[in-house]
């Protein structure tokens, strides 16, 4: 048993604790995971998220809301994309409240493209992992994603791009750059999260990264 004690769980806590278990799943470790707190046990409960050890107490009178269930996508980038856009256009754009009609689509297609570039780069054993939720009072909105691929400094310091003595931070600042792409170059290579930042940045929105032993972060304005 895996005793978590956090008494807050946010949605990339979620999306990682699913990898890590999975990933200890495959080591033949059959694990289960259960809080100190009954509240994070109904939060993750209530996330979809299936290694909660089955007589982890729940807090029954807490009706969480506005949750993005936990969602797993493996395989081929093209081979999932009908069901990465039909789970963002039944499940999350939903989730937003007065949304647009003018950033819908464009949130669809920036979205998908982190599952996209986290299928077709980081070649995770257990693909991407997938959590989200909408925060009322604050009137914010997070998705968050995660594998356990290569991460994107071993790539980009294998490409060359970045020397292998500069700090992974450069690395996650550097895919970010348009036309910068580790990959063969055609016309979309090296525009998928250039583009998703620059969304971001245009809406006034949060971007953050952690890969390696990196992190970036970008905010409306900076």
């Amino acid at each position: 048993i895996v005793e978590l004690k956090v008494k807050f769980l946010r949605p990339y806590g979620v999306a990682y604790l699913d990898q890590m278990m999975l990933y200890e799943k495959g080591k033949q470790k059959r694990r289960h995971l259960i809080s100190t707190y009954s509240n994070v046990n109904q939060y993750l409960k209530q996330s979809a998220f299936n290694h909660l050890h089955p007589k982890a107490e729940c807090d029954k009178p807490f009706p969480q809301e506005d949750i993005v269930r936990l969602k797993r996508f493996k395989g081929e980038p093209l081979a999932v994309e009908t069901g990465v856009v039909r789970w963002l256009t039944k499940e999350v754009i939903p989730s937003f409240p007065s949304l647009s009609p003018q950033v819908k689509k464009p949130i669809v297609e920036n979205l998908w493209e982190i599952v996209h570039n986290g299928l077709r780069h980081g070649h995770g054993e257990h693909g991407v992992t997938t959590a989200g939720q909408f925060y009322p009072k604050m009137g914010y909105f997070e998705v968050a994603f995660y594998d356990r691929g290569c991460g994107i400094p071993a790539k980009v310091k294998r490409f060359g791009a970045i020397g292998k003595a500069q700090p992974d931070s450069e690395c996650i600042s550097w895919s970010l750059g348009k036309g910068h792409s580790t990959e063969p170059l055609d016309q979309s290579s090296g525009l998928g999260l250039h583009l998703l930042r620059e969304f971001l940045m245009l809406n006034g929105r949060l971007l953050q990264i952690v890969s390696g032993n990196g992190y970036l972060h970008h905010s409306g304005g900076d």
